[in-house]
């Protein structure tokens, strides 16, 4: 895996900082795999977790982990960098999916409140 890790970050340009946080992802993602997909499986209901197309499965991988184990990263910017590569790399539909089943998921995340205590609060009047 790692010789895989290393072709993406040459493919990629990455360096640094940028591809230490790579590794970790891809390396965390694989690690936690399992886990992972229990997470995600009970809250795609339409059909089963291992037909959905597999950018989308790759890609709600990343953002549960992110969500789960990356306390660091606020829990919108996964959940909207999530919908964005799917909506990229994936179908019409599949940002719309992805966001479906990562709203879900954040209310079961270690970042559950963190969504409410980082929105903008309204102005006293």
């Amino acid at each position: 895996m790692a010789e895989t890790i290393d072709n993406g970050i040459e493919h990629t340009g990455l360096e640094g900082d940028q591809a230490d946080f790579m590794k970790a992802l891809v390396t965390g993602v694989f690690e936690k795999q399992t886990a992972l997909d229990e997470l995600l499986s009970p809250l795609v209901t339409e059909w089963d977790f291992e037909r959905v197309a597999a950018i989308d499965r790759s890609v709600l991988r990343l953002a549960a982990y992110e969500l789960f184990f990356c306390p660091d990263i606020p829990p919108l910017t996964s959940i909207d960098e999530a919908i964005e590569l799917a909506k990229k790399f994936s179908t019409a539909e599949s940002g719309r999916f992805v966001n479906g089943v990562l709203g879900k998921l954040l209310t079961q995340s270690p970042k559950a409140d963190w969504a409410a205590r980082s929105a903008p609060k309204p102005a006293d009047e």
